[in-house]
C-alpha cells in the first residue's frame, strides 16, 4: 500500500490557503476549526477525512488534488489563458470554433446518454 505524501499535502494546502481571499479567521471559521488545527495542518498534520472533505469543498478541488500531481482548477485556468493570451487574432478565431465545437459534442453526448438512460 502506497503511503501518503504528507509533504504534498502541506504544499498544496499552502498554495490553496495563499491564492484565496480568506483570511485564516475566515477559513477557520468556515471549516469550523480552531485556529491550532489549521496552524498543524499547515506543519503536516493530515485532517480527519471530514475535515478534509470540507478543505476539498471550500477550495473547489477534489481529495486527489492533495496527494497526487493533479493540478487544480484554477492552475488548469491558468494555463490555458496563458496558451491563449500567445495566439493572434486570426489563431484566436480559428480556436473559438474548435472549443465551439467540442462544447457542441459534449452537449450532443449528454443528449445521448440522457435519452438512452430514459429509455433503458
Amino acid at each position: 500500500m502506497e503511503s501518503i505524501n504528507v509533504e504534498l499535502f502541506q504544499e498544496k494546502l499552502e498554495k490553496l490557503i495563499k491564492e484565496t481571499n480568506m483570511s485564516i479567521k475566515e477559513i477557520n471559521d468556515t471549516l469550523e476549526i480552531s485556529d491550532n488545527a489549521l496552524k498543524n495542518y499547515r506543519k503536516g498534520r493530515l485532517p480527519k477525512i471530514e475535515i478534509l472533505y470540507k478543505i476539498t469543498q471550500l477550495f473547489g478541488v477534489d481529495m486527489n488534488y492533495f496527494f497526487t500531481d493533479q493540478e487544480s482548477s484554477s492552475e488548469k485556468y491558468e494555463y490555458i489563458t496563458k496558451l491563449l493570451d500567445q495566439l493572434d487574432e486570426k489563431e484566436l478565431i480559428k480556436m473559438e470554433g474548435y472549443i465551439e465545437d467540442y462544447f457542441e459534442r459534449i452537449i450532443d453526448r449528454r443528449k445521448t446518454s440522457s435519452v438512452s438512460k430514459d429509455t433503458g
